[in-house]
């Protein structure tokens, strides 16, 4: 009796190994030769709150398809206006629950970089289908009435 409990006991010790090696190296995303973090934050009354706040691998090569990427995998509607061929390409209307009314006033969808080379370079990020991905990048996106 007391030999089947070791052999099943190592059995079960066998398979939860296996399922966490499994688990590091191919279910979470070891695909792509870039990590890139986004970073998504509201501000409610002059406080910054985050709402979502990922790290993926991918090889995407612009920002406006890891962003939908992103958003799709995490189950959040999102609504950019605009199309991947206008000179600045799309723009973020809303993301979940925030979304702008009135792009007069706001409040808008608005994000930056300070790790991305060409956002830091050029002072700001541009559109997100012109903003390059590269390894280690960091996003934020805040949704604010502000500058």
């Amino acid at each position: 009796m007391k030999k089947n409990l070791v052999r099943i006991g190592i059995a079960v010790v066998l398979l939860v190994g296996s399922l966490f090696v499994y688990n590091q190296f191919f279910r979470q995303g070891n695909e792509g030769s870039k990590e890139v973090q986004i970073i998504l934050t509201v501000d409610q009354d002059g406080q910054d709150v985050v709402i979502l706040d990922v790290t993926q691998r991918t090889d995407d090569e612009m920002l406006g398809t890891f962003l939908e990427t992103v958003l799709k995998d995490e189950n959040l509607e999102y609504n950019f206006s605009g199309s991947v061929s206008d000179p600045y390409g799309r723009y973020i209307v809303g993301i979940g629950e925030y979304e702008t009314k009135d792009s007069a006033v706001g409040p808008w969808w608005l994000f930056n970089s300070t790790t991305n080379k060409d956002c830091v370079s050029a002072g700001f990020c541009p559109g997100i289908d012109i903003t390059p991905l590269y390894d280690k990048d960091v996003f934020t996106f805040e949704f604010t009435a502000s500058y």
